[in-house]
């Protein structure tokens, strides 16, 4: 699987025709779901397959910014909690999304906004919670053509035109800084080939709870942090998943695609990188 190219080609569907995924590729998603990458391999999962019918058992309990979106599939992550449980779910959940979008699949993150209450409502019989849940299905084409929503603020929201070769929600010349915060890391010098280079580009096309992409890197030698700052569109649930997921595109890029390896330390570095304030690194990848 490429997933430097899945990373920019995927995109989140709102709308879905009511049309069903085949069974054979039904079995498809749920054994790619079983074998999924995590970013705590030891941490205990399970995936639940739910149909359209779970629209009003699902409503009240998650949404998209409070809203319901129907859809003929969804995808449920339930975890064995943890402290960083979300950040796994998100890490597990990304690497479906990716692999339904190379099955010419549609996909949408819900938030979760009750998670014992979705558990209730579903009659699960499992001590473990609900913590991603994920529609998927055929996307309905809109007239407007290919957008993607960018929620600035409730007042500011603004619908932009995806054209030719997507390019990442966050320009990676705005999103590194070098050996702290806020310094400019000089990327002249970077082939846009590189394997770090595409792996920040994987990483800034990275969905985020309404597109709102609150993380930036600081390069630190043979490290990168992951820092988050603070937003107050964003749920706490979803700020966990969207570290999760973010992790995944830079990681897989470049330990599966490229020549880097490494891996997720999740706890900051012992240094200060003077990050403003509210702002906090959630993690580093050490190369």
């Amino acid at each position: 699987m490429n997933y430097y190219d899945l990373a920019i080609k995927r995109k989140s569907t709102r709308s879905f025709k009511s049309k069903k995924v085949s069974d054979e590729t039904i079995r498809v998603v749920l054994n790619e779901a079983f074998s999924c990458e995590k970013l705590l391999p030891d941490l205990q999962v399970e995936w639940k397959l739910l149909d359209e019918t779970a629209d009003k058992w699902i409503s009240g309990c998650a949404g998209y910014h409070g809203y319901m979106i129907d859809a003929p599939h969804y995808l449920l992550l339930l975890t064995q909690e943890d402290p960083h449980s979300l950040e796994n779910a998100g890490y597990a959940g990304e690497d479906i999304v990716l692999k339904l979008t190379q099955l010419g699949l549609a996909t949408c993150w819900i938030t979760i906004l009750d998670p014992e209450g979705l558990r209730m409502m579903l009659r699960l019989d499992t001590d473990k919670m609900p913590a991603a849940l994920i529609a998927f299905g055929y996307e309905k084409t809109s007239i407007g053509g290919n957008v993607r929503m960018d929620i600035k603020s409730p007042s500011n929201i603004q619908m932009k035109q995806r054209t030719g070769h997507i390019a990442p929600k966050l320009y990676v010349k705005d999103s590194v800084y070098r050996e702290r915060w806020g310094q400019p890391c000089d990327l002249s010098a970077w082939e846009p080939d590189s394997s770090l280079y595409q792996a920040f580009i994987a990483a800034c096309c990275a969905p985020s709870a309404l597109n709102r992409q609150p993380y930036r890197f600081i390069m630190d030698k043979n490290i990168v942090c992951l820092a988050v700052l603070p937003d107050e569109l964003t749920a706490p649930s979803d700020a966990h998943l969207n570290v999760g997921i973010v992790m995944h595109h830079f990681a897989m890029v470049i330990s599966h695609q490229n020549t880097l390896h490494g891996q997720w330390i999740l706890s900051p570095p012992d240094k200060d990188y003077r990050l403003p304030d509210g702002a906090y690194i959630a993690g580093y990848f050490q190369i």
